[in-house]
């Protein structure tokens, strides 16, 4: 990153007079000088003290670059993890949505369902499989159960049927009512 510096010397004419602004007991500080915020450095080196100035303009200039890189290695990889956390949680919310269309129509024997998509062997695979075994299982019971009627009324009718023929033998004469036949 380029920075343009502008440089512009104070217009000093006596060197006391800024020194006097300066706490000379801090590395750096903060001054006024003729209506302008000015900032300094104070190092000593071999006797000699070095003082390094600046403006107001140049701190901000930093100020609005440091938020610039900030918002570069911070902000974006935000903005991109963020969009893949709201991908992948759409993808969980309509996988979840399926699950519970099957889970809404377990007993409906006209609904044929779907199974979730087998890229991801988790949690929402394993339910939705013990969804369909249960619905497969549901199925089967109540075809057991049908079944089970089914036999259950043809062991009522057929005794049934064979007193009601009997009946209807002796009623038109054609089988004796004795006891002995």
């Amino acid at each position: 990153m380029g920075y343009e510096i502008e440089f512009k010397l104070i217009d000093i004419k006596d060197i006391n007079r800024l020194v006097s602004n300066l706490d000379l007991s801090k590395a750096n500080g903060k001054f006024k000088y003729k209506r302008d915020s000015y900032y300094y450095v104070i190092s000593v080196n071999s006797g000699r003290i070095k003082i390094a100035l600046t403006n107001d303009n140049y701190i901000s200039k930093m100020k609005k670059d440091i938020y610039i890189i900030i918002f570069k290695l911070v902000g974006i990889p935000f903005i991109i993890v963020s969009l893949f956390i709201l991908a992948w949680s759409n993808n969980l919310v309509n996988r979840i949505k399926k699950i519970k269309e099957k889970v809404d129509n377990i007993n409906n024997e006209n609904y044929t369902p779907k199974p979730i998509d087998d890229r991801y062997i988790d949690e929402l695979y394993i339910l939705d499989r013990a969804v369909m075994n249960m619905q497969r299982y549901l199925k089967e019971q109540e075809e057991y159960k049908n079944q089970m009627y089914q036999n259950i009324s043809h062991d009522f009718k057929t005794p049934i049927t064979v007193m009601t023929s009997y009946i209807e033998a002796c009623e038109d004469g054609i089988e004796s009512t004795d006891e002995n036949n």
